[in-house]
């Protein structure tokens, strides 16, 4: 099993250590970790040249490449990221925004339709459920079928400082989520809301003809016809 962690920041504190944890459950085989903002592409400008050119013409394009390939070829995804001021980081901000065009009204790309995916966000006070609702509805949006929650209110600033109770909180709560990801690798459900979100942007790309990008995408993989990226 291959698991790719993005880190939505650069030092090895509460977020860091909890996604460690995570990776000693689920034993993978192989780990490719990308910091942000070390690993990532700087803000998007705004171009609109991933939509209408395509990715590979984004001024960005051989920061954002190696890690589209890396998931595209993982069984895991895993975002990771402290909340910063009630959400992602800033950096998690720029790669997300340099993704747009993988959403499901652009240029989903079919492999997405198989993974497995995990968020993780840790705060030191505030709550982080509208974090990790936004960075979930990121993954949704690429159509990645399952997705995995963990998120922890610390108050403290290292896992060494956690009170008893949340370090057991942490512990119990990864060691869940891996045994779910290891025991269902082969039973990954398509749903049916994005069954349906599938056929409606399906119906769009087929009365859409100003964007031939997006259009030729989704005719090359025949689902503009009968072919299901559900089904192999």
């Amino acid at each position: 099993m291959k698991v790719t962690v993005i880190y939505g920041q650069s030092h090895k504190g509460m977020t860091w250590s909890m996604t460690q944890l995570l990776l000693e459950y689920l034993e993978p085989d192989y780990v490719d970790e990308f910091m942000l903002p070390r690993d990532g592409p700087p803000s998007c400008i705004g171009c609109n040249r991933c939509f209408l050119e395509g990715e590979d013409r984004c001024p960005h394009h051989d920061r954002v490449a190696p890690i589209v390939e890396s998931m595209l070829s993982s069984d895991v995804i895993v975002l990771a990221s402290p909340n910063y001021v009630d959400g992602m980081t800033g950096a998690m901000k720029d790669l997300m925004d340099h993704l747009a065009y993988t959403w499901m009204s652009h240029r989903p790309n079919g492999e997405m339709f198989t993974k497995t995916a995990v968020v993780l966000v840790s705060s030191a006070g505030a709550g982080n459920r509208r974090v990790l609702s936004s960075m979930e509805r990121q993954l949704r949006s690429w159509m990645v079928p399952k997705v995995h929650t963990i998120g922890l209110v610390s108050h403290a600033y290292s896992i060494g400082d956690l009170t008893e109770k949340k370090a057991r909180y942490v512990d119990r709560r990864c060691f869940k989520v891996a045994s779910s990801i290891l025991s269902n690798r082969d039973k990954i459900p398509f749903s049916i809301r994005q069954r349906f979100l599938f056929s409606m942007f399906r119906g769009m790309q087929k009365g859409f003809t100003w964007n031939e990008v997006d259009r030729g995408w989704w005719e090359r993989n025949g689902w503009l016809g009968d072919r299901k990226p559900w089904k192999r």
